[in-house]
C-alpha cells in the first residue's frame, strides 16, 4: 500500500476571500420542511456542486444520486448544479437555514466554528486508515471530523528539460538554486521564471515560502506556530527571486493555466496539476515538474494541497440520512470514488489504496505529483484559517518587495493579527 515518507502537520493555507461568509437570503432549494417529496413521505435530500468544467462531471454525480435512489427507495438524491457564484448562494443559503443537506467545499473553518455543517466520525469505521491524515486534518477540530475530502490537487514547480540540459542546470532544489536557474534560463526571447502575472504574491507562494522555509503558521490544534525570523528570511528571498529580470510578467493566462509555458515564453513555471495532461500533450517527455524549493539547508521542499470536501449540513430534517448517503458515495462506492477522482481531470485520490490501484499514478511526471503532495503538501484552506489572516501574510510580502519594508517587522505584525484572529475564533465558536 502506498504510504507518504512525510506527513505535513500543519493546518494552515490559502486564504478563502470569494468565500467569506456572505448575507442574505436564498430561495429554499429544498423540498420541503419536513424533507420529504411532500406526496410519498420519501426522504428528500438536496445535493449542491459547483459547476466543473470537465465533460462529464454532472452526469456521473447524477449517475451517483440515481443509483443511491434505486438501491434506496426510500430516499431520493436530488443534485443541484450551481453554475455561478456557488459560494456566495451557498453561504446565504445556509446563513437563512435553507441549505442543501449536503453540500461540497473548500475547507473553511467559518462554518465548522458556526455550527452550520454536521461532525461526521460516525460514518468513518476501518476506512479511515485508507485516507490521508492530511486530509481528515483538513477539516477536524478537536478530534471531530467535519468533512470528507473528494479530490485532491497540488502545484509544482513545471521545467523544460531540454532546457535545462543545454545549460547544465539541475532541477533547482534550494531558493538559491532557483534564482541562479531563472536567470542563465532567461534570453532575450524567454524569461527563466513564470510564476504568475502579479509576481511573487501569485500561486500560493506566500505561505508556500513559508513552509519551505521548514515552519508552520497554525498548528493543527489552532496555535500559532510563526517562526518570525525563518518567515522574515523567506519573504526577503522571495524579494531577491522578485526584483531580479528572470521573471516572466504579463502572460496571456495566469500561473493556473500553464499555456506560457507550453508556448515557450518561460522555460520555468509554477503550475497547477490540472494542467497536467495539457502540458504533457504538448511537450511529450521533455519536462518534469519538482516541489516549491527549499528555503536553504534548514529548509524542505513545499507545496499546498487541496480540493473539494463533502458535508452535511447541521440544520438539514434529514441528518442521518444525509449522513448515510455521504458513507455509501464517499467511503463505500470505490468504484464512484475513483472514476470521480481519475476520470475527468488530473487529481490526486484521496485514498491511498486508489492511488494503488491506478496505473497512471504508478509513474512520471503524475507520480511526482502524487508523492509531493503527500510527502511536502501542506493544507489549502482549514479550520482556522480566515481571510483576515490571509490579508495579514500577503500585506506583509507586498510590503517587503514593493516598500523595502522591515521584513522582521512585518511579520511581527503579521503573526499578532493571526493570534487575533485565533483568539476571536475560541471566543466566538458555537462548538464543542
Amino acid at each position: 500500500m502506498y504510504k507518504p515518507k512525510r506527513l505535513a502537520g500543519a493546518v494552515c493555507a490559502l486564504a478563502l476571500t470569494s468565500t467569506s461568509l456572505a448575507l442574505g437570503a436564498c430561495s429554499d432549494v429544498s423540498s420541503g420542511d419536513d424533507g420529504s417529496d411532500g406526496t410519498t413521505g420519501t426522504i428528500h435530500l438536496t445535493q449542491w456542486y459547483h459547476e466543473y468544467g470537465q465533460t462529464g462531471t454532472r452526469d456521473a454525480v447524477e449517475r451517483y444520486a440515481a443509483e443511491y435512489s434505486q438501491d434506496h427507495p426510500d430516499v431520493t438524491v436530488e443534485v443541484v448544479w450551481i453554475p455561478t457564484d456557488y459560494d456566495t448562494k451557498l453561504n446565504a443559503a445556509l446563513l437563512a437555514g435553507q441549505g442543501p443537506d449536503i453540500f461540497e467545499s473548500t475547507p473553511l473553518g467559518e462554518r465548522i466554528w458556526a455550527g452550520q455543517v454536521a461532525p461526521l466520525d460516525d460514518i468513518f469505521g476501518a476506512e479511515l486508515s485508507d485516507f490521508n491524515p492530511n486530509n481528515i486534518a483538513a477539516m477536524s477540530v478537536d478530534g471531530q471530523v467535519y468533512g470528507i475530502a473528494t479530490q485532491d490537487g497540488t502545484g509544482l514547480l513545471f521545467y523544460r528539460k531540454s532546457l535545462l540540459a543545454q545549460a547544465g542546470i539541475a532541477p533547482p532544489q534550494t531558493m538559491d538554486q532557483l534564482i541562479a536557474a531563472a536567470e542563465q534560463l532567461t534570453t532575450s526571447t524567454q524569461k527563466g521564471l513564470f510564476i504568475g502575472n502579479d509576481g511573487c504574491s501569485s500561486g500560493n507562494l506566500p505561505w508556500i515560502s513559508i513552509w519551505a522555509s521548514g515552519t508552520e503558521i497554525i498548528s493543527q490544534d489552532g496555535r500559532l506556530v510563526l517562526d518570525v525570523d525563518r518567515t522574515a528570511q523567506a519573504f526577503s528571498k522571495l524579494k531577491e527571486l522578485c526584483s531580479s529580470n528572470s521573471l516572466l510578467l504579463g502572460a496571456p493566462q495566469d500561473w493556473w493555466d500553464s499555456s506560457a509555458f507550453i508556448d515557450g515564453l518561460a522555460a520555468m513555471q509554477w503550475g497547477g496539476q490540472w494542467t497536467l495532461p495539457q502540458v504533457q500533450e504538448a511537450l511529450g517527455d521533455d519536462f518534469g515538474a519538482v516541489p516549491w524549493p527549499a528555503l536553504d539547508s534548514d529548509g524542505q521542499p513545499a507545496t499546498w494541497y487541496g480540493g473539494w470536501y463533502e458535508q452535511v449540513n447541521a440544520a438539514s430534517p434529514n441528518v442521518q440520512a444525509a449522513k448515510d448517503f455521504v458513507r455509501w458515495l464517499w467511503i463505500e462506492n470505490v468504484a464512484a470514488q475513483t472514476e470521480w477522482q481519475t476520470a475527468f481531470s488530473s487529481t490526486t485520490p484521496v485514498r491511498f489504496s486508489i492511488i494503488d490501484s491506478v496505473d497512471e499514478l504508478k509513474s512520471g511526471v503524475a507520480r511526482d505529483f502524487v508523492d509531493a503532495q503527500v510527502d511536502y503538501g501542506h493544507l489549502y484552506g482549514g479550520p482556522y484559517w480566515t481571510s483576515a489572516i490571509e490579508l495579514s501574510i500577503t500585506t506583509a510580502l507586498n510590503n517587503i518587495i514593493r516598500d523595502n519594508a522591515d521584513p522582521v517587522a512585518e511579520v511581527t505584525r503579521c503573526a499578532a493579527t493571526i493570534q487575533s484572529e485565533l483568539d476571536r475564533i475560541a471566543a466566538e465558536s458555537k462548538i464543542g
